[in-house]
């Protein structure tokens, strides 16, 4: 800490003895320098400190000055300061309280002078004058020879305006305190400062004027932020007085003269997020941003595919403020399924919505997946998106395993101490984690010196559960328990429906109310729901359906279902505990400590899990492994946690997706009536998420909302005036112009292809602008008879007047050669970064443009128009035609999946209900044994 550094903090109140070190929002404020304007402020300051002693002097108040006596900002009022920060006082500043005090001081300096002009008037040595007052009294002025002598006459009092008794010139205000009488008599740069201040004094009065005609009316006094301060702690919603404030600034305003502050274009974003025509509804009705003022207010934050260095560094600031238990976190990756798409990025200059891996490259694969990476904190409630990626299909393992390890190392050197990784329990991400050196008897692997441990996600492990014991019936072993007895058995899924179809048989009162048809027969997009999964492995369920088997509604053999269910129950509630104490009951819904029954009962469910079987499935389902090795992983990671940081208690509620998946929610719902976004609605709606601290208020979220708090809200990157730093890129070097020879043959000049390529170099030609008379020679044509211009001439408005321009040949095949190259370079090369500057260079080395010398002095400029509008044109052209192809596949892929349920359908209520019936009706006229018989033959055949 430097010398300075601990004086300021050693800094005293006079007043009320405080330090910075006490309370560091507090603002110092040296006493004021005693001047001719400063007098009454430091002497009314002296008297506020020390009122016992006696400031009369300005030798008194200079002492005070110079012993650097401070007074701190909470004994000064809002209206003190120069702005709602409270650091710089104005000049006018005094503490709170001392109002009366200055009238007074003022009053006695008003005397003071009064006293003092009435003496000069009578003793000045002037001639002999008889003066008419307002009260018609003659008053008799002494001679000059004797001053002194009394007067014997009537003098009215000091009080009265009339102590001017003798003629004295008249003076403007600011001569008068220059004591000038005219201002020839100024030096020239008292002169230059005399003028300045008379027309600062006429502005001033001018606005004063200004100010009286306009009516004082509440509204107008709403335009301060102090007063909007005052409406909010009025229970008035911040948003609602902040879109008060902007409208009664920007109303009077012309539409080039609004001004918007950043909070008012935050909340302006996030409604044009949710919906354009919304926004452009309520735009006709307030004052609202443009949308290009909200595209680049987006602009200003650099984030890209990959490691971004800035945001980064922004998370390293926050992270070196905080304690080192505050930046645990855990690791969350997941993918979001985004929609084909191409778009030219020409701030970039790439084409966006291909494979994009960041530092690992990018692909000519179309992308169809987002991967995200999340920090979510296990000591405090705080998330935070670190990287994204695009993939296409799906990322793959090695892949994966690479940019896992990218992003460990950059969150490392922000300082986030990451100690857990968390993902759903897909293929790829198993792979990817094995290869690190994870398994599910030792769930975790190094990483530089640190052990990071692998977690599944809880919540999807029990929704691919429920999704296997809908196929299969599942033996469990002997480890369910039911009133201490050991019940082996099958749990099966229609113990669950016929308990649903009985209790829905009741009237009035149901055991299970919440349980739906939804829960029983959930089709795709159902089974893909977490909360109708837990909802049937619930207590709930579990007892109702114990008490139908003891009411003899439900079969004995339905008891191993309810215990599973029961079990399933338990275990989700250890595993999503977020309080040290018991809620509604539940023993295993608290954190996990070492005291608590979590250990114990975890080595019992690893147990069960391994000796569950899943009648009729080829192999054990990726969830049965799942559930161990996220037992063991959070067994591993509490005792890592005890034993580096001294932690004895986890909070295993935060060791899960949901902060991840509300994120894709957020994302989702900032694209509009879009739910399957492109690559750059995704880049959009993730800025604008962050900016909005992430917050979601979807009615179908596939899981609770989470009450973290984002670390870093990229607000700071919108007050920067150039926050995306331009880096150089090393641009790969292409031999594009392989076999392009063939273009150089000479196309018919029947052929449609030709007359629109001679349509669009005329159109080069009018966005060139005016040209010169040679350069029209160079690049039209001397007549418009040719076949090339069939078209051209066909879309003239008016035959007998050419508006539009007819190009020669040598124009027409240039731009058809450049077209073919740049076709080429974007089906073999358009993923690649920098395009548009590496074609030109091509084009510029490849092309023959001899025939635009005769314009020697245009040729350059007419040259580089060429190649920019070709290469323009053409990425235009191919980003169109790929996103027709996309958009025609899709069409395709789901006309065959409705072709593919119908005709399932109907095989079904053709072929399968027919039999179903004719089984029914067997099994009311045989006995069990023969219908058992004839049901197996059944099963067989279908």
């Amino acid at each position: 800490m430097s010398r300075h550094t601990r004086y300021e903090l050693r800094r005293k109140c006079a007043k009320c003895n405080i330090t910075a070190l006490e309370d560091g929002n507090l603002s110092f404020h040296r006493f004021p320098l005693p001047g001719r304007h400063t007098l009454l402020k430091a002497r009314v300051w002296a008297e506020y400190c020390y009122p016992t002693g006696e400031w009369s002097t300005e030798k008194s108040l200079r002492d005070l000055h110079s012993q650097h006596k401070m007074l701190c900002s909470k004994h000064f009022d809002d209206s003190s300061f120069t702005s709602s920060a409270r650091r710089r006082l104005n000049k006018y500043a005094i503490p709170i309280g001392t109002q009366d005090l200055m009238v007074k001081f003022r009053q006695e300096q008003c005397a003071t002078e009064s006293g003092s002009e009435q003496d000069t008037n009578i003793s000045v040595e002037k001639p002999q004058v008889l003066v008419t007052m307002e009260t018609s009294l003659p008053v008799q002025v002494p001679t000059v020879a004797n001053p002194t002598t009394s007067l014997p006459v009537q003098m009215p009092t000091i009080c009265e305006p009339t102590t001017d008794s003798l003629k004295v010139p008249k003076t403007k205000g600011i001569l008068r305190e220059l004591d000038v009488s005219k201002s020839v008599e100024m030096t020239p740069k008292k002169f230059k400062l005399y003028k300045r201040c008379r027309r600062n004094l006429s502005e001033i009065m001018r606005l004063r004027k200004k100010i009286k005609k306009q009516p004082r009316t509440l509204l107008k006094k709403l335009t301060t932020n102090r007063n909007v301060k005052s409406l909010m702690d009025k229970n008035i919603s911040g948003p609602f007085a902040l879109l008060l404030q902007s409208q009664l600034q920007n109303t009077p305003r012309k539409l080039t003269g609004r001004r918007w502050s950043i909070d008012d274009k935050v909340m302006a974003l996030s409604i044009y997020k949710r919906s354009t025509g919304c926004y452009r509804l309520l735009r006709r009705l307030f004052c609202l941003p443009s949308e290009g003022t909200l595209k680049a207010l987006l602009n200003k934050i650099p984030m890209k595919c990959g490691i971004n260095s800035q945001i980064f560094e922004t998370i390293k600031g926050i992270t070196n403020n905080r304690e080192p238990e505050e930046n645990l976190c855990i690791l969350a990756f997941d993918e979001m399924s985004i929609r084909k798409n191409l778009q030219y990025n020409g701030k970039q200059d790439i084409i966006d919505g291909y494979q994009d891996h960041g530092n690992q490259g990018r692909t000519m694969e179309p992308a169809t997946h987002a991967l995200l990476f999340m920090a979510i904190g296990i000591r405090k409630n705080w998330k935070q998106p670190l990287a994204f990626y695009f993939s296409g299909d799906c990322v793959t393992a090695d892949r994966l395993s690479v940019l896992i390890k990218e992003v460990l190392n950059a969150s490392f050197q922000a300082g986030l101490r990451v100690v857990a990784t968390v993902s759903d329990n897909f293929g790829v991400n198993i792979k990817a984690l094995n290869s690190l050196g994870s398994s599910v008897a030792q769930p975790y692997f190094e990483f530089k010196g640190h052990e990071i441990v692998t977690i599944m996600d809880p919540p999807h492990l029990i929704k691919c559960f429920r999704n296997n014991l809908l196929k299969y019936d599942i033996k469990c072993p002997q480890v369910l328990q039911n009133d201490g007895k050991s019940v082996p058995g099958i749990a099966k899924w229609s113990h669950i429906k016929e308990f649903f179809e009985i209790d829905n048989g009741n009237q009035n009162f149901v055991f299970a109310p919440g349980l739906t048809k939804q829960h029983i027969e959930p089709n795709f997009k159902q089974k893909m729901k977490v909360s109708l999964a837990c909802q049937v492995f619930s207590h709930t369920v579990a007892i109702g359906i114990l008490a139908k088997i003891a009411n003899n509604e439900l079969p004995q053999e339905a008891t191993t279902t309810a215990m599973l269910l029961e079990k399933i129950d338990q275990l989700f509630d250890a595993l999503n505990g977020d309080t040290p104490d018991q809620k509604r009951g539940k023993k295993f819904l608290t954190n996990f400590t070492r005291r608590s029954p979590h250990l114990k009962y975890f080595k019992e469910m690893k147990t069960m899990f391994q000796e569950l079987v899943f009648i009729g499935a080829r192999c054990k389902p990726p969830s049965q492994e799942g559930f161990i090795r996220t037992l063991n992983a959070v067994e591993r990671l509490f005792l890592n946690l005890e034993s580096q940081y001294d932690i004895q208690s986890l909070s295993t509620r935060r060791l899960n997706q949901d902060p991840l998946e509300n994120c894709f929610g957020c994302i989702r719902s900032n694209c509009g009536c879009n739910p399957n976004p492109n690559t750059l609605q995704f880049v959009a709606a993730l800025k604008t998420s962050m900016i909005n601290n992430l917050l979601h208020s979807s009615k179908n979220k596939n899981c609770i909302e989470d009450d973290n708090v984002i670390l870093n809200d990229l607000k700071s990157f919108l007050t920067q005036v150039n926050p995306n730093k331009e880096t150089n890129v090393a641009v790969e070097t292409f031999d594009i112009t392989e076999g392009v020879e063939a273009s150089n043959t000479v196309i018919p000049q029947c052929s449609g292809e030709l007359q629109a390529c001679a349509y669009v170099c005329g159109f080069m030609i009018k966005k060139l602008g005016p040209i010169c008379h040679q350069c029209k020679i160079t690049m039209l044509a001397d007549q418009n008879t040719e076949v090339s211009h069939l078209f051209t001439s066909f879309k003239e408005y008016n035959c007998m007047r050419n508006s539009l321009h007819y190009v020669n040949n040598f124009f027409t095949e240039t731009v058809e050669i450049a077209a073919t190259i740049v076709n080429k370079f974007l089906d073999e090369h358009g993923c690649k970064i920098k395009i548009k500057s590496e074609l030109i260079e091509v084009l510029r080395r490849k092309l023959n443009f001899e025939w635009l010398l005769d314009c020697s002095e245009h040729y350059d400029k007419n040259k580089m128009h060429i190649i920019i509008s070709t290469i323009s044109i053409c990425i235009k052209r191919h980003c169109i035609l790929k996103n027709r192809q996309f958009t025609d596949d899709a069409s395709k892929k789901a006309m065959k999946r409705k072709i593919n349920i119908l005709k399932n359908a109907y095989i079904f209520v053709l072929f399968i209900r027919p039999l179903h019936k004719q089984v029914c009706i067997m099994k009311t006229k045989r006995n069990s044994d023969n219908f058992q018989f004839k049901y197996r033959n059944f099963a067989l055949f279908s």
